[in-house]
């Protein structure tokens, strides 16, 4: 698409070389690709989404930051092993930015009962 100077939309990337790394599979396979922080806060690694899972990870940040990075299981499994990795990659990337922040393990879950 770069030899025909058609642009993507949003500020896009076109997904010709590279793949969505939100999740192994995708059907239909994106076809633009966005670069998305890792950490809620926008700053630290990036990664190339697409607007699926751009927008589920986005979900996913607010929960953790909205209960301390303590999300049941229960609502955990429902964002994939992928997302989930790279989500909680963030979330200890922007915890030892903001150290008033939990980081709470899924061992620590286990003992409070959550």
């Amino acid at each position: 698409m770069a030899d025909t100077g058609i642009s993507p939309p949003r500020g896009g990337l076109w997904a010709i070389d590279r793949a969505c790394e939100g999740a192994r599979f995708h059907s239909p396979t994106p076809l633009v690709l966005t670069e998305v922080a890792l950490a809620p806060d926008g700053e630290g690694t990036t990664v190339k989404l697409c607007g699926l899972c751009a927008d589920t990870l986005a979900v996913f940040q607010a929960l953790l930051v909205a209960h301390q990075g303590i999300v049941h299981w229960q609502v955990r499994r429902d964002f994939g092993n992928v997302l989930r990795a790279l989500a909680m990659t963030g979330w200890e990337d922007y915890c030892s930015r903001h150290p008033e922040m939990t980081n709470e393990t899924d061992a620590a879950l286990e003992a409070n009962g959550v």
